[in-house]
């Protein structure tokens, strides 16, 4: 089970200066960590900026959401710790598996309508989520990596890296996911 730590009582709250932190010699560094951690972590760089990471990390350290213990450590280390954490949970909640709607809306999002009419375009989706639930039961690894890749879009080598595949791996899978849109399409029309 996972405590949060309480806010330092209020007179070690009051005795931080903030005023006094160099923060011109402080964010530089700041920045330069969070756009190594970015660089580092698949999927971050789709999530936030280090720039964002880092007034975050200030604003809640200041505000003491995220408290401070100057006896244990330094503020620059406490920030750090702040930037990767919050690094970690946008990268957590970015890729939350989501729901055969969710994805069919985000691709749907990303491609222009072909279908002029309201009931084809229905139809379309209906079959794209229904495809999207196929491929989920067939194919565990091809339906993670159609979710990284087309929802999610994901560079080629973030999504090798993030399941950690070989360079090689890619074009088989797409293979797969192609022939099980072929299997499904053939299923489809002969139940109808």
């Amino acid at each position: 089970m996972v405590q949060n730590r309480a806010a330092p009582p209020p007179d070690k709250q009051e005795a931080i200066e903030w005023t006094a932190v160099n923060w011109n010699e402080l964010v530089p560094r700041l920045l330069l960590f969070a756009k190594r951690r970015i660089s580092r972590t698949p999927g971050a760089h789709l999530s936030g900026s280090e720039e964002d990471l880092v007034a975050g990390a200030i604003e809640k350290t200041i505000s003491h959401r995220r408290p401070w213990s100057p006896e244990r450590v330094g503020l620059f280390e406490h920030l750090c710790g702040v930037i990767s954490s919050d690094t970690y949970n946008l990268v957590r909640k970015r890729y939350k598996e989501p729901s055969s709607d969710e994805i069919v809306e985000q691709i749907l999002q990303e491609t222009p309508s072909r279908d002029p009419d309201p009931e084809q375009a229905l139809i379309a989706r209906s079959t794209l989520s229904k495809f999207i639930e196929y491929l989920k039961r067939k194919d565990e690894r091809s339906y993670k990596w159609f979710l990284l890749s087309s929802v999610y879009s994901l560079p080629r080598e973030d999504v090798e890296r993030t399941m950690n595949m070989d360079p090689g791996e890619t074009m088989n899978i797409r293979r797969r996911v192609r022939r099980a849109a072929e299997t499904f399409m053939s299923e489809s029309s002969a139940d109808t």
